[in-house]
């Protein structure tokens, strides 16, 4: 197998590997809660643990990765990410689960910034395509797990522990295939790198995208990891949460693996996908029937697809030279809004319910979307003067 093919198999096999983890915590998170007699609110700590960590680890994976190598950042990260999913596995405690959600919210983190830099390296023209195609790949391996576990949970004696021995040995043999795997050079590396610090590469067009996928990751979060309390709690068809998670993780990966065939419309699909996924959240703040808003998810699945990725290429786009530090520092800024949202909203829930969070959301998109028009004022102006 000659190295590129085997380069795009284990970033293909990383981005799957993270979305089957993913989206196997946030179907199984109500059980973890069962398991130690955890609220909501509590429940939503755990996961504001993996978000916190996932801001730490891009500060650390990526300027590292820039100067000692992507593939050997990759392997640790990956090392580290088996060893989180045995913790969470043996599950002895709370604090023992909570400190493997840590650790694979690190290894989260560091393996988005990595590969997705990697990529940039591979095809830095294709950067958009590239990276919407990762994030479309996350999705694919969200889709399956919500419906495979659906059906595991049932049998005698499995529980959610079984979900964590999945991760363990998934992510184990992408760490073997690591070893063999030769990764692109970044044809930047080396230039600029003396002036290339933090303060130069936050530059208008960073900061601007950062902060939108800060407040589009609260609302994501909102959404996915409540999603089987809203089902169970508000509309009391807890039978529909695995389907409506793994229909919305469908139509995510359907929309990004399309949509980054038009990359060049990104601004007038980030326009559109913003404004439609406001509208959505009112719908959900409303909806009272379980087959209304198993459409409605699957919808919301098809209008946050593009926010993140493109943003993201945007921002690295800015900077190609130092393709790790901006993915990470991006990475690290957007978990601020995956932190704060799943406590914020156990919070919610344990008080005045769950469906003025996607109220909330509301404002999450509107934020997104006026600092997504800024961005875009800026670039006329910048082509007005050229």
């Amino acid at each position: 197998m000659i190295s590129g093919s085997r380069f795009r198999i284990l970033t293909m096999g990383c981005a799957f590997m993270m979305g089957v983890q993913m989206s196997g915590v946030q179907y199984v998170i109500l059980d973890i809660g069962d398991t130690f007699s955890m609220t909501q609110t509590e429940s939503g700590a755990l996961i504001s643990l993996f978000y916190a960590a996932n801001m730490v680890s891009p500060l650390l994976a990526g300027p590292l990765a820039d100067r000692i190598g992507k593939k050997k950042i990759t392997l640790a990260v990956l090392l580290l990410y088996t060893a989180a999913a045995l913790l969470c596995l043996s599950g002895i405690s709370k604090a023992i689960v909570a400190l493997g959600m840590f650790a694979m919210g690190m290894g989260f983190g560091g393996l988005e910034t990595t590969c997705q830099s990697a990529m940039v390296d591979e095809d830095h023209k294709g950067s958009g395509k590239m990276i919407t195609l990762f994030q479309g790949l996350i999705c694919v391996g969200c889709v399956i797990m919500p419906m495979i576990l659906s059906r595991l949970l049932l049998v005698e004696n499995i529980t959610w522990r079984f979900h964590f021995l999945i991760c363990g040995i998934g992510f184990l043999v992408l760490a073997l295939l690591t070893i063999k795997t030769r990764f692109p050079m970044n044809v930047h590396s080396g230039k600029q790198t003396e002036k290339a610090g933090i303060a130069h590469i936050l530059n208008r067009i960073v900061i601007l995208c950062m902060l939108a996928m800060c407040f589009y990751m609260f609302a994501e979060n909102a959404v996915t990891y409540f999603m089987k309390s809203f089902y169970t709690q508000v509309l009391l068809a807890p039978e529909n949460a695995a389907v409506s998670l793994s229909l919305f993780w469908a139509a995510m990966a359907v929309s990004r693996i399309v949509l980054s065939r038009f990359d060049r419309y990104r601004k007038y699909i980030l326009i559109i996908c913003m404004a439609v996924s406001a509208a959505l959240s009112v719908l959900l703040a409303v909806c009272h029937s379980p087959a209304a808003a198993v459409v409605i998810y699957a919808a919301c699945g098809a209008a946050f697809a593009p926010i993140w990725p493109m943003l993201l290429s945007r921002g690295v786009e800015s900077f190609p030279q130092r393709s790790g530090a901006v993915t990470s520092i991006m990475v690290v800024v957007s978990g601020a809004g995956g932190t704060v949202s799943p406590v914020l909203t156990g919070y919610i829930c344990d008080g005045i319910g769950l469906r003025c969070v996607y109220f909330l959301n509301v404002m999450m998109f509107a934020a997104a979307l006026l600092l997504f028009m800024i961005l875009v004022m800026y670039d006329r102006k910048g082509k007005a003067e050229m």
